[in-house]
């Protein structure tokens, strides 16, 4: 899609503001949303959440064993 429109923008007649304008539009957008990603699927609250769960049921079924 780059490639397109700057070869649109190259090959352009006139001199439109709009043409030169838009794969620097486009690549800056797109490069933004790329550089925003993360790398992992998880981050440290859903880390801690997930923990959590697990942890709590786990620490009151060893509480009830203890005080039996």
């Amino acid at each position: 899609m780059l490639d397109k429109l700057r070869d649109d923008c190259v090959q352009a007649e006139n001199d439109d503001l709009t043409t030169i304008l838009k794969p620097y539009v486009y690549y800056k957008v797109h490069h933004e949303r790329i550089a925003g990603m993360r790398t992992f699927p998880y981050d440290t609250k859903s880390l801690i959440e997930i923990t959590a769960t697990v942890m709590i049921p786990l620490l009151i079924f060893i509480l009830e064993r203890l005080t039996r």
